[in-house]
């Protein structure tokens, strides 16, 4: 099974690419997530990304975000 068949809530990640630039090395715990976004928790703060503008790191994954887009419970379905 991929990464992509596991629930990403409580993952740390970090922002490797991002269409937004200030977002690249944004590293946190993932509290949430919806069809077209993930909301992380950074020092503290909530900032909501957009998948398909993403590539994130999660352990020793690499996950182009455009492959989350969709809500994570059918995505966690297709892939396991």
């Amino acid at each position: 099974m991929s990464i992509l068949g596991y629930e990403l809530i409580g993952e740390t990640a970090t922002l490797v690419k991002a269409k937004n630039k200030l977002q690249v090395g944004m590293t946190g715990i993932v509290v949430d997530e919806t069809k077209h976004t993930i909301l992380l928790e950074v020092d503290g703060k909530k900032k909501r990304v957009i998948k398909k503008d993403i590539t994130l790191h999660i352990g020793k994954y690499i996950i182009d975000g455009k492959l989350l887009v969709g809500r994570s419970e059918e995505r966690i379905k297709v892939n396991k």
